[in-house]
């Protein structure tokens, strides 16, 4: 075998063993190791519909919070249905949830899912009542005063 061959063999090996050893770290990264901490995660599960109303002078929000929990990660997204008292009107906001539940306390970060719409929210909450309430603070800024507002929040989870 001539000197070239002896090359463009030894590289192509060297690229096949690269890519054979990338695909098994990512499955173990991405797949194994998420499996086994799922197995092994021993706190609550808060995945599933959770549901808030605040009713304000002229109207009121009905939050519907999907959840998904991963360990200690959780995702999802807040839809806000805003009916107006005064007007046959709604409207409707759909936010990204993400953060972290560590030992009983979960933080939320909202953020809007339209890149048109300025929305950031922040949540802490605890759970609460045997896992069916997650009770705690909220807070955002208004986005007609640019000023950060905060206030009690109280969620109950849909079909407990």
């Amino acid at each position: 075998m001539d000197i070239y061959k002896t090359v463009i063999i030894g590289v192509f090996s060297g690229v096949l063993t690269s890519a054979f050893i990338f695909l098994c770290i990512n499955i173990f990264n991405k797949i194994l190791i998420p499996w086994y901490r799922s197995m092994i995660y021993s706190g609550i599960d808060i995945s599933g519909e959770w549901k808030e109303t605040v009713v304000h002078e002229g109207a009121t929000d009905i939050s519907t919070y999907q959840l998904n929990q991963k360990e200690r990660a959780v995702y999802g997204t807040k839809t806000i249905v805003k009916q107006y008292k005064t007007k046959d009107k709604c409207e409707t906001k759909v936010l990204k949830l993400e953060g972290n539940f560590i030992d009983g306390h979960l933080l939320l970060t909202a953020t809007s899912k339209s890149k048109k719409i300025q929305s950031l929210s922040t949540y802490l909450l605890k759970i609460g009542k045997g896992g069916s309430a997650l009770i705690g603070q909220a807070n955002w800024v208004d986005s007609g005063t640019g000023n950060i507002r905060t206030r009690d929040i109280s969620l109950y989870r849909e079909n407990s």
